[in-house]
């Protein structure tokens, strides 16, 4: 069963809340055509959002919308794992890159401006369960999918509320109070 911790499922609504901010049209329809061109525009600026991936990453998380190509039944251990981000902290991106498939419309200048900025292999790693959860549509009523609190009786890993791991450099307890 996979087990989403709560920085994931706190970071995940607010990265839903960008694309659909990112989809609306100046009458607040929302629509798939705005939202590829509202993208287009967000990669056209690129600098700009990784300049604050570690602050909102949220903001940032955009520009890889719909990259990777995710095949239900076939996910290897280290991005089920990136979700349940747990104290052992994520995988690293070398460590996953071949086990990914990426779409066609893969930008590889993307991937290689974020790893040249400090904290950038922890931001793709971040990304990509972002876009793992959007991909299976995960709520937090899904059954299949629970939250792992982290004073959860049944987790193995004996998560304390002062134990959660620093990812990209957020203490995901205080965001989730604010």
């Amino acid at each position: 069963m996979l087990k989403v911790s709560p920085f994931f499922a706190h970071l995940y609504d607010l990265y839903l809340e960008q694309l659909q901010l990112l989809s609306r049209d100046s009458q607040g329809e929302e629509s798939s055509k705005v939202r590829q061109q509202s993208l287009s525009k967000h990669r056209e600026e690129a600098s700009e959002y990784l300049s604050i991936m570690k602050t909102d990453p949220e903001f940032a998380a955009p520009l890889f919308y719909d990259l990777f190509d995710f095949q239900i039944g076939t996910m290897n251990k280290d991005v089920i794992e990136i979700v349940g981000s747990k104290k052992s902290g994520l995988p690293k991106f070398s460590r996953i890159i071949n086990e990914l498939a990426f779409k066609g419309n893969i930008r590889p200048q993307l991937f290689d401006m974020v790893l040249g900025i400090d904290g950038g292999d922890k931001f793709l790693v971040t990304v990509i369960g972002l876009e793992y959860l959007r991909f299976i549509d995960w709520t937090p009523e899904s059954m299949e999918v629970p939250i792992l609190e982290p004073d959860d009786p049944d987790d193995e890993e004996g998560w304390l509320r002062n134990e959660a791991p620093e990812i990209l450099g957020l203490d995901p307890l205080s965001t989730c109070n604010e």
